[in-house]
């Protein structure tokens, strides 16, 4: 959360979130994402593009410049029920490293 870099989804106390994958989004997303599969994390990018931009859509299609940061810029973190904590500290470690931040938090 320390890193300007990286826009967090809200946290919501009331636990009312259902994250399948905990989206982070970063500008040069494809850096980080090579950074950490070379780390040997695992990740994976925003899979659904901006819809105002299919050929399918072009008759109705208009600038949505907030769909298109959003799908250029998501990363997915992994979050399942069994995914290990360490595995979790070990992310964010990693991401840490790559902003040159300290990995002790």
């Amino acid at each position: 959360k320390d890193i300007r870099d990286i826009q967090l989804p809200p946290l919501r106390k009331d636990y009312s979130h259902i994250y399948l994958q905990y989206p982070i989004q970063y500008k040069a997303r494809w850096d980080l994402v090579k950074f950490l599969m070379r780390e040997g994390r695992d990740v994976s990018i925003q899979h659904m593009g901006n819809c105002a931009k299919y050929e399918i859509f072009s008759d109705f299609s208009k600038s949505c410049s907030n769909a298109e940061k959003v799908s250029s810029s998501v990363i997915l973190l992994p979050t399942y029920p069994g995914y290990p904590k360490k595995e979790i500290v070990k992310n964010i470690k990693t991401i840490r490293k790559f902003f040159g931040k300290s990995i002790d938090f």
